[in-house]
């Protein structure tokens, strides 16, 4: 059976992806964060997440927001055909001005190591929730957010340069109000209509729909 590997974002875990279905003919699989080595390269930490799995050219990886670029790189080293971003981006050209500018100044270095609970309002508004179980979930997820892996990932991003490689095909599934992203798209997007960043979850059944075309052939669907 092929598989469907998912990759949560900055701040989240495999809950973001808890309204998500199951799509016939392939297992879902999780992939959690692991705590990266300082000065460590996005190939080499991309490597590591994924040490414990046997990836096959079939199967697809659906990822969310820093998730892309680790998708971008396991389609790279394991000649993947086919990555779905979810409110993601190729690179840090495809961010909003503003965080772009941010990421220029080195402003995430300042962020101190004390828990970011303490800024989960700033980070509702950012990821546009609304509902209370959004607002539950989010706020259990940045509870336990690792400080020192989101400095060194916003840092990879800072870095990050996309090139095109007509092997991958490349999905691309953006929310028209996401606070985060710039409306960027490619010859595969698809546009969720008041979508916000975290759009896998409180838009989700649009999400699901997108998915289904993308995922299952249409003679079986």
């Amino acid at each position: 059976m092929s598989k469907i590997y998912f990759i949560s974002g900055l701040g989240a875990d495999r809950r973001a992806f808890d309204r998500i279905e199951e799509f016939n003919g392939y297992q879902k699989v999780f992939i959690d964060w692991k705590s990266n080595h300082k000065k460590e390269s996005i190939k080499s930490y991309s490597k590591r997440l994924f040490e414990n799995f046997t990836i096959a050219p079939d199967d697809i990886i659906i990822s969310l927001s820093f998730g892309g670029l680790i998708a971008q790189e396991i389609a790279l080293s394991h000649k993947i055909s086919k990555i779905i971003l979810i409110s993601s981006f190729r690179d840090a050209r495809d961010l909003k001005a503003i965080l772009r500018y941010a990421l220029t100044l080195r402003l995430h270095y300042l962020i101190p190591n004390f828990r970011i609970s303490l800024m989960s309002t700033v980070i509702r508004n950012w990821f546009n929730v609304s509902s209370s179980s959004g607002t539950e979930i989010l706020n259990q997820m940045v509870n336990s957010t690792n400080i020192r892996l989101m400095k060194w990932s916003m840092e990879k991003i800072r870095a990050s340069h996309f090139e095109l490689n007509r092997s991958i095909i490349m999905y691309n599934i953006i929310g028209d109000k996401d606070r985060i992203l710039r409306l960027w798209k490619n010859e595969n997007t698809s546009i969720v209509t008041s979508g916000g960043h975290f759009m896998v979850y409180e838009n989700a059944n649009e999400v699901n729909k997108i998915l289904k075309q993308l995922i299952i052939p249409s003679s079986l669907q």
